[in-house]
């Protein structure tokens, strides 16, 4: 595993936290997951997703929070209880997206995904600085704050355009999963 911008990492990563590169060649990589663990976890935990999987030609970018937390607080306060956290940990990510795109990856051959509160970090990222993704995983998380038709941005319609999106609501109260599937739906993905 190497970090993001190190030798023989490929690409630059700016935003803070940093991001480790593992799995394929980015040369020659079909596609590249960006994978965000949860909250008391790091890459760790994702690199054992990765070994499940089994996917050699998938290069695998790994944003890793400072003290093993994204952001304080739960996923169901308000934005303004997890700024500044919020706005920084949404960057590393973009920041491990970006540095995929700087080595030849485009946003349409990367699959965002998240785990617990890397999940509703990728739920998030997909409804408020939409990209057109090859899939966003959200495993166990929700949109944060429970405001999701209230986040969206009109231009996340580019997100759903081509995206599937997967949401695993164990330990996820029902309504969030569903206002997110709403939000979905307002985008037009037609789930």
């Amino acid at each position: 595993m190497t970090p993001i911008g190190a030798p023989g990492g490929e690409a630059d990563v700016t935003a803070s936290p940093s991001a480790m590169l593992t799995g394929a060649p980015l040369q020659t990589a079909r596609v590249a997951g960006v994978f965000v663990h949860g909250r008391g976890q790091d890459e760790q935990v994702m690199l054992d997703v990765i070994r499940r999987l089994a996917l050699d030609d998938v290069a695998y970018a790994l944003p890793t929070a400072l003290g093993r937390s994204w952001y304080p607080n739960r996923y169901f306060e308000p934005l303004a209880a997890i700024e500044p956290h919020l706005s920084s940990a949404l960057d590393a990510i973009d920041g491990a997206i970006d540095a995929l795109g700087d080595a030849g990856i485009p946003d349409r051959r990367i699959v965002l995904c998240g785990f617990s509160q890397g999940a509703c970090l990728a739920a998030q990222l997909a409804a408020t600085r939409p990209r057109r993704f090859a899939g966003v995983a959200v495993l166990t998380g929700s949109l944060l704050s429970g405001k999701a038709l209230e986040q969206a941005t009109e231009t996340a319609a580019a997100f759903v355009a081509d995206c599937a999106a997967l949401t695993c609501a164990a330990g996820t109260p029902p309504k969030h999963g569903v206002l997110f599937e709403k939000l979905l739906r307002k985008l037009g993905d037609g789930l």
